[in-house]
């Protein structure tokens, strides 16, 4: 029950940081998606049989945050969600390498999904190669973000460290 305490204010940080802070985060045409670093460092960590609920509202949170129609946010982080929730239970993913493994791609596909959606929506007119290396980027960017949250709570002591391959 306590990790749900500390979910409504990381993910009110999270906001005010992709809103507030998003300039100052850039690195060219590249910025990291704040909150796809809570849902992911969720879904990594505490998220459960149901995480995928849990990552499914901070993208709808992510929804309401931009620009255009809702629900590809939604989509996309509740697919990763689910993904990486029934993933890491199987493959005991708790080991920082598994964790970066898992990390990149994820996030990708979290900033990528309401991207392609609204592009192929007409919302955006940005051409497809660039859509996908801004995308790309910026699920690495992000990506690496969410590996630095990750190694505090590792090393803090907050995840319990398994065998890599725990079945």
């Amino acid at each position: 029950m306590w990790p749900y305490l500390f979910l409504i204010p990381a993910v009110y940080l999270a906001a005010v940081l992709d809103t507030s802070l998003g300039p100052a985060l850039d690195v060219g045409p590249v910025a990291p998606d704040m909150l796809a670093v809570v849902a992911l460092v969720w879904s990594l960590t505490i998220g459960g049989s149901r995480g995928h609920l849990v990552t499914g509202a901070i993208g709808f949170m992510s929804d309401l945050m931009s620009p255009g129609r809702p629900g590809a946010g939604l989509a996309g982080f509740a697919i990763v969600g689910f993904i990486l929730t029934r993933s890491g239970t199987r493959f005991g993913a708790r080991h920082p390498l598994a964790l970066a493994l898992w990390a990149w791609p994820a996030a990708t596909i979290m900033v990528l999904s309401p991207a392609v959606a609204r592009r192929a929506l007409g919302e955006v007119d940005l051409n497809w190669i660039t859509l996908l290396v801004r995308g790309l980027g910026a699920g690495a960017y992000t990506a690496g973000m969410t590996l630095a949250v990750l190694g505090v709570i590792v090393w803090t002591g907050g995840m319990r460290r398994r065998r890599q391959w725990d079945l």
